[in-house]
């Protein structure tokens, strides 16, 4: 999908030159952002997918029409705004995140509970490595007291 663009490259100066041309292209991607939005609203694809379709579309489309001034302008305001492209990453990013840490912070207060030293330390070094960040930033960001601090720090 990203790559459909190459099948007009050899009419991207006309489409630039050429509003009725431009218009047909412009409607043509409008009809594939309609098929996007359906196959999402039908579950087929997730809207993290549909949104990256978009992206990769988008940056094709901006190498490839480079000099095409009206072309890149027409179909990239059909295609979406960066804005919107860069926050569907964030949040599922954030969202990755958020999750990791939840994770790991139940594991770590049922080892709390159950006296298991030993996975509370698994589940620090595994935040540790994932998000490459110290034990003390790993201990803030799963809420560790300070009693708990103090036995961890014994075993690390």
């Amino acid at each position: 999908m990203p790559f459909y663009i190459f099948s007009h490259e050899k009419h991207l100066k006309e489409y630039d030159e050429d509003q009725e041309k431009l218009s047909r292209l412009e409607e043509e991607y409008a009809g594939i952002m309609n098929k996007l939005d359906e196959l999402q609203r039908q579950g087929t694809i997730s809207a993290y997918t549909r949104n990256t379709i978009v992206e990769m579309t988008h940056k094709v489309l901006e190498k490839l029409a480079m000099k095409y001034e009206n072309v890149k302008k027409g179909v990239g305001s059909i295609m979406g705004g960066k804005v919107l492209e860069y926050k569907t990453k964030t949040i599922f990013r954030e969202g990755k995140s958020e999750g990791l840490q939840e994770g790991l912070r139940e594991g770590l207060q049922e080892g709390l509970r159950e006296g298991r030293t030993e996975t509370i330390l698994e589940n620090l070094k595994k935040l540790m490595q994932k998000m490459g960040i110290s034990a003390e930033k790993a201990m803030d960001l799963l809420d560790v007291s300070e009693e708990e601090r103090e036995e961890i720090a014994k075993r690390i």
